[in-house]
C-alpha cells in the first residue's frame, strides 16, 4: 500500500452576470408611506398600499391584487391620509411588475 492518496478540495462558484449600469436618473429613496392607486378603469377598485421606495418620478410598491397590469393608466394619491381634506392625485402609467 505504498500508494498516496490524494485528496482535492472541491471548490465551487456562482457565477452571475455583471450589473448593467444604472438606468435611473435619481436615487430612490427608501420611504413606507401609504398611497391610494385608484385604476382609471372603473372595472377594478381602488386600494390603499404601502410605498417600499420612491424617486422624484416614479413610486415602487407591492400589493395583493392581481388587476394590474403594464400600461395601465392609474390615479395615484401619495402621501394618502383618509381625513386630509387637501389629498391630490395625479396620471400615472404602470411601467414595471414583478
Amino acid at each position: 500500500m505504498g500508494e498516496k492518496e490524494s485528496s482535492t478540495k472541491g471548490l465551487s462558484a456562482l457565477l452571475v452576470p455583471a450589473p448593467e449600469k444604472e438606468r435611473r436618473l435619481r436615487r430612490r429613496a427608501k420611504i413606507s408611506k401609504p398611497l391610494l392607486a385608484s385604476p382609471v378603469d372603473p372595472r377594478f377598485e381602488k386600494e390603499v398600499v404601502t410605498t417600499l421606495n420612491v424617486s422624484r418620478y416614479g413610486i415602487y410598491f407591492e400589493t395583493k391584487s392581481n388587476h394590474y397590469y403594464l400600461g395601465m393608466h392609474l390615479r395615484v394619491t401619495f402621501p394618502y391620509s383618509p381625513d386630509d381634506p387637501v389629498n391630490s392625485s395625479v396620471l400615472a402609467c404602470l411601467i414595471r411588475e414583478s
